[in-house]
């Protein structure tokens, strides 16, 4: 087991790497023990046995940050503290977890979906693969070439949505549609999404959605309802980010168009009541 000082190490490289800290700028000294060759050693241990992961179609939370780190799983609690692949292993990790309640990375079969992703959570290795090789996840970490070149299976069950290689000079295969009745549905379940959070947290909506991100633009929404999902036993959704993801994408859903004949609904009821109010006075 690690001393618990890896903690603290962790976190001090997470710290000192973050882009919107402030301290000193590193030192020449710094750099050179990055690159020196005790470095260069430690990197160079515990590595991840790739062809067995290539086999493997599910991994843990844990496994699969260890594999975009270059870091064998079970070597993990080896490592040194000072080891330079652990800088940002831990931010990582969490950052992973709630990606999963994002639906991005699908978890493996036979896991509970309402329970909190935990680093012994089980995920589909493929999907966890093609999201950091894509820079979707972890954009400031430089991935082993070995790890882009993972290509594991997926899952049994998911075998009918495993994508076919195609020569180069061919046709991309056609996509499949979605069935016409569930595309109706989304629609109906994100226009109701929008207007009771309209009608009961004040929400008003945006357009472009990405307006909605700038600081203070929304409050008193999306932490109130992920408190009430773990309130009411959905800990999965009991997070303010995956609620906000499920806003965003409720409004990408019913499209401009829809967003802004709301908005033009509210500033019309908002004139009327205003009006009415002058009347009586």
């Amino acid at each position: 087991m690690p001393s618990t000082s890896k903690e603290a190490a962790q976190a001090d490289h997470a710290v000192s790497n973050d882009p919107m800290h402030t301290a000193d700028v590193p030192s020449d000294a710094n750099k050179t023990a990055m690159d020196s060759p005790q470095a260069q050693e430690n990197k160079s241990r515990h590595k991840p046995h790739w062809g067995s992961w290539n086999e493997r179609p599910v991994a843990t939370l844990h496994e699969a940050v260890c594999l975009a780190h270059g870091i064998n799983p079970p070597g993990y609690w080896k490592l040194d503290d000072d080891d330079s692949r652990l800088t940002r292993f831990r931010p990582h990790l969490k950052t992973l977890r709630q990606w999963v309640t994002y639906y991005k990375i699908r978890i493996a079969p036979a896991e509970d979906y309402d329970d909190a992703p935990d680093d012994d959570t089980r995920i589909v290795l493929r999907d966890f693969v093609d999201c950091v090789v894509s820079k979707e996840l972890f954009q400031d970490l430089t991935v082993p070439d070995e790890f882009r070149g993972l290509k594991p299976p997926l899952p049994y069950e998911f075998q009918g949505e495993q994508k076919v290689s195609t020569p180069d000079d061919a046709l991309p295969p056609k996509i499949k549609e979605p069935d016409g009745e569930n595309v109706r549905l989304n629609k109906a379940w994100a226009r109701l999404m929008i207007l009771m959070a309209m009608e009961h947290y004040k929400f008003v909506p945006a357009w472009p959605v990405k307006e909605l991100s700038q600081p203070k633009r929304v409050q008193a929404l999306y932490q109130p309802l992920a408190d009430l999902s773990k309130e009411m036993g959905f800990a999965l959704i009991g997070d303010r980010e995956p609620v906000r993801f499920a806003i965003f994408k409720a409004l990408e859903t019913r499209g401009e168009a829809e967003v802004k004949r709301v908005l033009r609904n509210v500033e019309e009821r908002k004139n009327s009541a205003q009006g009415a109010s002058e009347e009586e006075t």
